[in-house]
């Protein structure tokens, strides 16, 4: 990166930074290289292949950081457990990823962020996502925010008659929406409520129409449940102001396995990718002996960087 570039992205961090801070976030950084067990833990697991992998000098495997939330989760478990909930941290680091050939995108990115621990509900999801929105606006004024939950998948799938990879296969088909590919995964399933549910998932997309459209697909105990609370943090966002800018789309199925509530990422007209990916994981920390909620979001900084005047 050369001058201009530089210059930009320093802007968005300092800009982002001062925002964190007036909010109550103080900033943690967390170690370049990681062992490979804190990305490789049962339902977190980041597939191996993305990771770029190396040892130390013992043997032992050692990764170089391919996310941010993980190893936040295991300090805020580990170091401050005493520590009055919740806890609120903001980072600024690069993460390292062994992209797809041909996908255009880098294998280190350089991204800023929020994680809120040990609150749960439709204020701290709030907290996070309002955040999330300021941020944007602060760097990206123009932009569209989908929101979305991790448990219409996970449900879904439990009732189905699927293997683990089949299931992983189902996600990716319903993340591109490649109604194709997802027809003939489900078709063999003949008749069952939950597949003719999922085939639904990629076409509910859209306003207050698509969450009432999903009401039709939706009828047991929990689905229902999380399409009401949906409803509620779609109605409260709209006060904030989002307006046109906020979608639904129950398709919205982020890859890392951590989620377990309300997901969201956003977008900008001048870029295919989403810039910023959030969500709430509340089993995560458990995993590293300290349960609490949770819930954050990753900006993709250089993507917004490129926006600036």
């Amino acid at each position: 990166m050369l001058f201009e570039e530089c210059r930009a992205r320093r802007e968005v961090q300092n800009r982002l930074s001062r925002m964190f801070t007036l909010r109550g976030y103080r900033e943690v950084i967390t170690p370049g290289l990681e062992y490979f067990d804190v990305f490789n833990l049962p339902g977190t697991a980041i597939p191996q292949q993305e990771m770029y992998k190396c040892t130390d000098n013992h043997g032992r495997l050692v990764v170089f950081r391919p996310d941010s939330t993980l190893p936040i989760a295991r300090m805020a478990a580990s170091r401050l457990q005493s520590q009055e909930k919740p806890l609120r941290f903001f980072y600024s680091q690069t993460i390292y990823r062994n992209r797809p050939d041909l996908s255009g995108r880098s294998d280190e990115s350089a991204q800023m962020g929020i994680e809120l621990m040990g609150a749960s509900g439709l204020r701290a999801d709030l907290e996070v996502i309002s955040g999330a929105v300021a941020a944007l606006s602060a760097c990206a004024p123009d932009f569209r925010m989908e929101i979305g939950h991790a448990r219409f998948f996970q449900a879904l799938a439990e009732q189905l008659p699927l293997s683990d990879g089949e299931k992983e296969s189902l996600r990716d088909t319903i993340e591109s929406k490649n109604y194709a590919a997802l027809s003939e995964l489900l078709d063999p399933l003949g008749n069952l409520p939950a597949a003719r549910a999922m085939a639904q998932l990629p076409r509910l997309f859209g306003g207050e129409e698509a969450l009432s459209e999903a009401g039709r697909w939706f009828q047991d105990g929990e689905t229902r449940e999380i399409l009401e609370y949906l409803k509620g943090l779609y109605a409260a966002l709209g006060e904030l102001g989002l307006g046109d800018r906020l979608m639904v789309d129950l398709g919205l199925v982020q890859r890392n396995d951590y989620y377990t509530g309300v997901v969201f990422s956003a977008y900008v007209h001048q870029r295919g990718d989403a810039v910023l990916l959030g969500g709430r994981y509340d089993n995560l920390c458990g995993k590293f002996g300290e349960p609490m909620p949770a819930v954050g979001f990753s900006l993709d900084l250089d993507a917004v960087a490129e926006l600036q005047p």
